[in-house]
C-alpha cells in the first residue's frame, strides 16, 4: 500500500493540474541526477530536479505477479550532468532510480512514491543515452550462487577473489601491466609503442585511460598484434571519443579464464575460481559398450 501524503492525496483526489512527474537517478559513487516533467525546475529535499535537459520515460509496464516491470529513460548527453565517457567506463552501472509524484505549486505537500529499481542496461546512440530503469522485483529474478564451469568465474582479473600478482613479469620476462603514451587511434582501436609482446598476450585484457577525453574509461581488449616495433590493439566495444596521439593508457594482460591460462601465464592455478576436473553431463550419462 502506498503511504501518500494527506495534503498531496487531497490535491490529487481533487484533479489538481499542477501534479507532475519526478525522476532521481544515483549513481553507486552517489552522483545525482534528478528531472522532472514540469518546465521549471523544482527543488525538493535538497535535490533540483531540472526541467532541462529532461529525461522522457516510456511507458511504464507494472504487473501484480513476480515479473519484472520496467520502463525506458532517454536524453540527450548535456555536460558536465552526464558524458559518454562515464556511460562507458561503467559510471551508472547498478544505480538506484526513484520515480514519484509532486504538487509543484505545493512541493511542502510531500511526494508520492512511485517506485524504485536499478539502472539496467544503458545505450548510446547519436549523442543519446537511453536508460533500462528496472523494479526490485528484477532481484528476485536472478540466480544467487554459484554455477559450476570449467571457465573461471571472477569478475576482474586480479581482484580479491582472483588473487592473481600482476605487479611483476609473466614466465617469458613480459610485465602483466604496462604504461604507454597512444601513438594514435579510433574510439575501436589504438596503436602503442611496445615491443616485443608475446603473441595474444594482451588478448580479453584491460586498457584503462589515464588522460585524454576518454580519462577514466577501462574497456576489455578483443585482440591484439605485434605490428613491428609497435602493438596494434582493438577494443571490445568503443570508446566515446577517438583515441589520440599523446593520451596517456596502462594495459593489462588478458585471461581466457582457462586452468592452464591461470596456470601457466599467471602461476596463479590454486585460486583458480572453475572446476575443470568436474565430470560434466555428457560423460557421466555415458555407458559401456
Amino acid at each position: 500500500m502506498r503511504n501518500i501524503p494527506p495534503q498531496l492525496k487531497t490535491r490529487i483526489d481533487a484533479g489538481s493540474t499542477s501534479i507532475t512527474e519526478l525522476l532521481k537517478l544515483t549513481s553507486q559513487a552517489g552522483k545525482v541526477l534528478a528531472f522532472t516533467r514540469h518546465q521549471e525546475s523544482i527543488s525538493i529535499g535538497g535535490v533540483t530536479y531540472l526541467a532541462r535537459p529532461g529525461m522522457n520515460l516510456s511507458h511504464i509496464n507494472a504487473k501484480i505477479d513476480m515479473s519484472v516491470d520496467n520502463a525506458e529513460g532517454g536524453g540527450y548527453f548535456y555536460a558536465p550532468l552526464i558524458t559518454p565517457a562515464e556511460v562507458f567506463a561503467g559510471s551508472w552501472d547498478e544505480a538506484t532510480w526513484e520515480r514519484s509524484m509532486v504538487d509543484y505549486e505545493h512541493p511542502e505537500y510531500g511526494v508520492l512514491i512511485l517506485g524504485r529499481g536499478l539502472v539496467g542496461q544503458i545505450t548510446v546512440q547519436d549523442r543519446q543515452f537511453k536508460a533500462e530503469l528496472r523494479s526490485l522485483t528484477q532481484l528476485l529474478q536472478q540466480k544467487t550462487g554459484r554455477v559450476t564451469s570449467a571457465l573461471c568465474d571472477v569478475v576482474l582479473l586480479g581482484d580479491a577473489r582472483c588473487k592473481a600478482d600482476l605487479t611483476g613479469n609473466g614466465p617469458d620476462g613480459f610485465a602483466y601491466r604496462v604504461s604507454a603514451v597512444a601513438s594514435g587511434g579510433t574510439q575501436y582501436s589504438a596503436t602503442f609503442p611496445i615491443n616485443g609482446a608475446p603473441v595474444g598476450w594482451f588478448d580479453n585484457g584491460l586498457v584503462e585511460c589515464l588522460s585524454g577525453v576518454n580519462q577514466g574509461s577501462r574497456m576489455e581488449i578483443n585482440s591484439s598484434a605485434n605490428q613491428g616495433s609497435s602493438l596494434y590493439v582493438i577494443l571490445q566495444e568503443p570508446l566515446a571519443a577517438n583515441i589520440a596521439a599523446g593520451d596517456n593508457f596502462q594495459l593489462t594482460a588478458g585471461c581466457d579464464r582457462s586452468f592452464d591460462t591461470c596456470k601457466a601465464k599467471f602461476s596463479n592455478g590454486r585460486h583458480f575460481k572453475g572446476t575443470p576436473h568436474l565430470i560434466g553431463t555428457v560423460e557421466y550419462s555415458k555407458y559401456a559398450n
